[in-house]
């Protein structure tokens, strides 16, 4: 009745021991924690000497966690290096085994075990650990004990792999969140620098790692951008560079030129400043893929053995897929903008050399715009010099000593006269180390390191060599060449245009200087007299500021503000004494007919206000329309100003022109009646030459004053 009453007590104990970790089974615990609870529960309820878990990854075979009692560290260290035949057996074969007093187990032995069960732990058909109880002394285990921990094993088995399973799926729906969150992300920018480091900051959420790193090349494989969230050392960089590389010929069968690389490094918002991680032992590489092409790679690291699951490798290539997808939008946004940046600067380059035949205005328009486009601070235009064939500097921005002392270059000399030879651009790093060019103190005083030079074309004929200047070492990129072939293009056009219209100005001029002529051939005493209105009146022009445009009108209307007289009979003009009102009706009338004259030639149409205007006074009693004030045109108050002084200056047939003091006098005391007052001011200034000299219009850059002699 006693045995029988024991065994009633041991199957209730075991069955409550049972039913304790079943009820834990269900609750919200760790495997850490449930472990711990089922040895605490053992030990208490059943009569165990020693108890020990230990639990694989069965995808790599490492250990993931133990657990043990009753066995000390010497011994546990000796069981791992020393694996007893009988547990290897019971985990090959997935069958449990109960060992009665132990004797050929040196191992077993030494623990003073008489007697031990060995349970494997089995999910899905698949052996990832196993459990081991043992007793010291006292009665053997049986088979009904055999069976009671062949439960045990089974409900430690059936926690763990459903807490894997709901850690799994918890770690997928977070990944999955952080995917869509991280994907929103991208998509809310198109600027590469923001998604380079949404994407280094967002690698650190989703997957707890030592390092991650994300490697970028540019379109043309000239530049490796590395963003990295953590700090890694010099070597190690170096290391991802080179995996980097073999990884673009091995999955991409292309092959990069190391030696045109250039490396930069970005640290993302999330960089964590700290001592550098150290056995590193665990790597993932995913690569970028952009429209078929390898175009990057995401690296993440960690200091575990065999870290990252097949799991980690299915998030970091839907991760991989979405990045391709960002950089893809930010690079055609980039590419976008750049291109509207270039057409609106383009634009305006054409607008401003349409605009003026000024060769002045030309090449600053031409130079600033340059070193805008192509973010360089030095820029030289080079023309062919038409007698000697040399190849002149004509034009330059940012030197900081006068390119006259220059050198001229013979075509084929050097690499700008290589330039001009093979009509091709030519792209130099580092000026330095190139054997084709020359002048190397130049270059070392000016601190010159970079050079993108293209031929300066008119119709398939080179007129020149266009430039610019790095001061650091630099690669350019396929698009700034056709950009600056592009401007050099717009240059030569203009620059035809401006030696067309030049040559056409010099034919004009030659024909008002002829008619300006006939005028004067009238009357000996009057000659030379348009051409001394001319020059004051385009003196006192320019130190009232205005246009050069205007300008040239005033210089043209100067010229031919009398060329009505041709009309006036020789009589009249030519008498001796004081003329009759008809007489001074009829030379009155010499305004209206030198606009009758004028209006008949189209390219001095713009000169007719000046001319008929130029007798009219400020008070409004002039000829031939009685305006006054500012109503009459200001190139016509500046003529008259110049006409009265250069007439009472002059000797006539009927007096003796006045001294300079004289005719000063006299055209101040008429200042306001007769003469606008600012222009008088300005006169006065023109021939006492108070403070003034020829207005010159400053430019940063130096221009050759016979440039035209080279188109």
């Amino acid at each position: 009745m006693v045995f029988v009453e024991n065994d009633v007590k041991k199957e209730f104990r075991e069955l409550f021991t049972l039913s304790k970790i079943s009820e834990a089974m269900s609750q919200d615990h760790t495997i850490d924690e449930f472990l711990n609870f089922v040895i605490n529960t053992l030990q208490q309820e059943i009569d165990i000497d020693i108890l020990m878990i230990e639990a694989f990854d069965p995808e790599n075979n490492t250990l993931e966690f133990e657990k043990n009692f009753g066995v000390d560290e010497d011994t546990l260290q000796k069981y791992k290096k020393n694996f007893p035949d009988q547990i290897a057996w019971s985990i090959s074969q997935k069958e449990p085994l109960l060992l009665v007093d132990i004797l050929d187990s040196e191992v077993l032995e030494k623990c003073g075990l008489k007697t031990l069960i060995i349970q494997p732990l089995i999910t899905k058909d698949k052996n990832f650990g196993h459990f081991l109880i043992g007793r010291k002394k006292g009665t053997n285990f049986i088979i009904n004990d055999l069976e009671m921990f062949s439960v045990v094993a089974s409900q430690i088995s059936h926690f763990i792999e459903a807490y894997k399973l709901k850690v799994a799926q918890e770690d997928k729906i977070r990944e999955l969140n952080k995917l869509n969150e991280i994907g929103q992300l991208l998509n809310s920018s198109l600027h590469k620098s923001e998604v380079l480091d949404i994407i280094s900051s967002s690698l650190k959420e989703m997957i707890n790692v030592d390092i991650s790193a994300l490697l970028f090349t540019n379109e043309d494989q000239t530049q490796i951008i590395t963003v990295l969230s953590s700090p890694i050392s010099d070597e190690l960089l170096e290391q991802a560079h080179e995996e980097m590389l073999k990884s673009f010929f091995i999955l991409g069968q292309q092959e990069i030129d190391r030696n045109s690389i250039e490396y930069q490094v970005i640290y993302s918002k999330a960089y964590e400043h700290r001592e550098h991680v150290s056995n590193l032992k665990s790597f993932l590489t995913v690569p970028i893929i952009i429209r078929g092409i390898i175009r990057g790679l995401i690296s993440v690291i960690h200091h575990h053995d065999n870290y990252f699951l097949r799991d980690n490798r299915r998030t970091i290539s839907t991760f991989a897929s979405q990045i391709a997808i960002a950089l893809d939008n930010a690079i055609i946004y980039e590419n976008m903008q750049r291109k509207i940046e270039e057409m609106y600067r383009i634009g305006e380059i054409s607008q401003a050399l349409t605009s003026t035949l000024e060769i002045e205005q030309i090449l600053s328009v031409l130079l600033e715009a340059t070193a805008k486009l192509l973010k360089v601070r030095i820029c030289e235009l080079r023309l062919i010099d038409k007698e000697s064939g040399l190849l002149k500097v004509k034009a330059t921005t940012g030197l900081s000593s006068n390119p006259v002392q220059r050198v001229e270059l013979r075509i084929g000399e050097g690499v700008l006269g290589l330039v001009a030879l093979d009509k091709e651009p030519v792209i130099i790093e580092d000026l330095l180390s190139d054997y084709r060019v020359k002048y190397r103190k130049f270059i070392v005083k000016e601190k010159l390191k970079s050079l993108l030079a293209v031929p300066l074309c008119i119709k398939d004929k080179v007129i020149g060599v266009m430039s610019v200047y790095s001061n650091r070492i630099r690669k350019y990129k396929k698009y700034e060449v056709e950009l600056l072939e592009t401007i050099s293009s717009h240059a030569a056009t203009a620059l035809e245009n401006a030696k067309l219209y030049s040559f056409m100005q010099e034919n004009y001029l030659s024909t008002v200087t002829a008619l300006s002529a006939a005028v004067d051939a009238k009357d000996h005493y009057t000659h030379g007299h348009s051409e001394q209105v001319m020059e004051i009146s385009v003196s006192i022009a320019q130190e009232l500021g205005i246009s050069k445009k205007d300008v040239e009108l005033i210089k043209f209307a100067g010229l031919l503000h009398d060329i009505g007289k041709i009309g006036i009979s020789d009589t009249i003009l030519q008498k001796n004494g004081k003329l009759t009102d008809e007489e001074f009706h009829q030379i009155s009338q010499h305004p209206v007919l030198g606009s009758s004259i004028i209006g008949k030639i189209e390219f001095l149409k713009n000169i007719q206000p000046l001319t008929y205007h130029h007798h009219e006074k400020w008070d409004g009693t002039g000829y031939p329309s009685g305006l006054s004030g500012n109503n009459i045109p200001i190139g016509a108050r500046i003529l008259a100003v110049a006409d009265t002084y250069d007439a009472l200056t002059s000797d006539r047939v009927y007096r003796k022109g006045c001294s300079r003091d004289v005719a000063i006098e006299e055209i101040l005391r008429c200042s306001g009646t007769q003469f606008d007052p600012g222009v008088v001011n300005a006169f006065i200034k023109v021939v006492n030459h108070e403070s003034y000299s020829v207005r010159q219009h400053q430019y940063n850059y130096y221009i050759d004053d016979d440039i035209f002699e080279v188109l």
